[in-house]
């Protein structure tokens, strides 16, 4: 169809199909308009302010915790036995923020 609308159409009509209008418009609005460039630059300022915020519970945690640490270094225990837990707390305060958005974002980029 696409192939016999641009032979039977002058050469300076543009013709697409269905998923390539829609992958052009996406491409417009996300590269070529303001508000592509405020949406990534949302998800940007998201993105650090996420880390900062998990950063900020681990050090919280790190140092109310000082003299256990302390006391376990003495009793012979290595850096990777202490670093251990503060490694998984992070990985899992980021893996449950990813994982409970990550199901909505189909509908985000849909709707």
């Amino acid at each position: 169809m696409k192939a016999e609308l641009q032979r039977i159409l002058p050469k300076d009509v543009l013709v697409f199909t269905r998923q390539e209008i829609i992958e052009r418009d996406r491409d417009y609005w996300i590269s070529a308009t303001s508000i592509g460039f405020m949406f990534t630059m949302g998800v940007i300022v998201s993105l650090v302010v996420g880390v900062v915020i998990v950063y900020q519970i681990l050090y919280t945690d790190i140092a109310s915790h000082m003299k256990q640490y302390a006391t376990l270094k003495a009793m012979g225990y290595n850096k990777r036995f202490l670093f251990a837990p503060n490694s998984a707390g992070g990985h899992y305060s980021g893996g449950v923020g990813l994982h409970t958005r990550f199901p909505l974002l189909p509908w985000a980029f849909t709707n």
